[in-house]
C-alpha cells in the first residue's frame, strides 16, 4: 500500500467474485439494490488494519494502526463474477476508485480474500479520518440533514401555496429553494 491508494490495481480481481464493501454497497445501503440480482449471498466482514474516512463527501480506506472496518462480503452467483465486478466499477468510478486485494476477517474468525474498492490519491483535496469503524449513506450530512431541511422548507413556504404544479409562478418560487 502506497500514499495513493493501492500499490497492485488490478484489473480483474482474483478474489472469485468476493468483493469487501464499506459504503453504499453494503446490504440496507441505497447501492446494494442495483446489484442484489448478481450476489449469492452475503456476509459480515472485517477488514484489519484500515480506518474509513471521507473525502469529497465519498468514504474511503486508509492503512489505520489498530483500525477496523465494519463491511461485509459479497459473494456472487456462479458465472456473474465479471457482471457484478462490471456493475460495481460502474457505481464506484474508475477514476476515482481502484480495486485491490485485502484479506477480511468473517464471524467465524476465518481469513477471506476479497477485492475492494480504494480512494485514489487519497491525500488530495481534503480527507477527514472517521472514527467509527462503519459509515453509511445516513451519516452523508447532505441527506442526514440537508435533504430533510429543503423538504420541509419546500412544504412548508407560503410561496407554493396555492399554485398548482403546472403553473410558471409555481416553478418561479420552486426552483430557487431546490437549486
Amino acid at each position: 500500500m502506497d500514499n495513493d491508494g493501492c500499490e497492485n490495481s488490478l484489473k480483474q480481481p482474483a478474489s472469485h467474485g468476493v468483493w469487501f464493501v464499506y459504503g453504499s454497497l453494503k446490504p440496507g445501503e441505497l447501492g446494494y439494490r442495483q446489484i442484489k440480482e448478481f450476489i449469492e449471498t452475503y456476509e459480515k466482514a472485517k477488514l484489519k488494519g484500515y480506518g474509513l474516512l471521507i473525502r469529497d463527501g465519498l468514504p474511503g480506506l486508509e492503512e489505520r494502526t489498530g483500525g477496523i472496518v465494519d463491511g461485509y462480503n459479497l459473494y456472487a452467483k456462479l458465472g456473474q463474477e465479471s457482471e457484478l465486478a462490471s456493475f460495481i466499477e460502474q457505481f464506484e468510478d474508475p477514476s476515482l476508485y481502484e480495486v485491490c486485494e485485502v484479506k477480511v476477517t468473517i464471524d467465524s474468525g476465518a481469513d477471506v480474500q476479497a477485492a475492494s474498492n480504494f480512494l485514489k490519491y487519497i491525500r488530495n483535496g481534503n480527507p477527514e479520518p472517521i472514527q467509527s469503524s462503519t459509515w453509511s449513506i445516513c451519516d452523508d450530512p447532505l441527506f442526514r440533514h440537508g435533504l430533510p431541511s429543503l423538504y420541509t422548507t419546500a412544504h412548508e413556504s407560503e410561496a407554493f401555496n396555492g399554485f398548482a404544479g403546472d403553473m410558471p409562478s409555481f416553478w418561479h418560487n420552486y426552483l430557487p429553494v431546490m437549486g
